[in-house]
């Protein structure tokens, strides 16, 4: 198979999987006018900004209420450790850094070699999520946004956004994900 070929069925299945995000099932979807929030999440009731990333070939949102900063990612010398999960790429003082494409897509979509060049830190600066790409920031307005009732198999997604064919990322299921996951090492 040519690098072409290659490079078109790796499009082709990203489209597939963002399609299947996009069109998810109308029960784990809703619009902002019976959406329950919680007190750290009240920037959903009115527009409000977020940051379009790309991760291998995924677009995805940010809410700006979420973020802390952005960076160029830094060279990293990862020790492996056998508990380390493969999603963690290695750290720069108290910060984790994240190959947020082995988080969020499934293992057939992962690009082999990790490229990203930037990282997006959240979390009070506890972790940080690499992308291949920072896109814009946008403002959108909760009644375009197909938001989320319940986590489902993607706790990640808030919700997506079909004028722009990105999902919404819920920093905080994200965060609780990865704390789970590295409770025990």
């Amino acid at each position: 198979m040519s690098k072409s070929d290659s490079l078109a069925e790796h499009q082709q299945a990203l489209l597939s999987y963002l399609q299947d995000m996009l069109t998810e099932s109308t029960d784990a979807l809703q619009s902002n006018d019976k959406l329950p929030v919680s007190a750290d999440e009240d920037w959903k009731l009115s527009p409000f900004q977020a940051l379009l990333i790309d991760v291998q070939g995924l677009q995805l949102a940010i809410p700006e209420q979420q973020l802390q900063s952005i960076q160029l990612k830094p060279k990293l010398s990862v020790k492996m450790e056998n508990n380390k999960p493969d999603w963690l790429i290695g750290s720069k003082q108290q910060l984790q850094i994240v190959d947020t494409g082995k988080i969020i897509l499934p293992s057939e979509y992962q690009e082999k070699q990790n490229n990203s060049d930037f990282i997006i830190v959240i979390s009070e600066g506890k972790w940080a999520l690499d992308c291949n790409k920072i896109n814009k920031v946008i403002t959108l307005s909760p009644g375009l946004v197909k938001w989320r009732q319940q986590a489902g198999n993607r706790p990640w997604l808030a919700g997506t956004i079909l004028e722009h064919k990105c999902g919404i990322l819920n920093v905080n299921a994200l965060i609780e994900q990865l704390e789970v996951e590295t409770r025990n090492l």
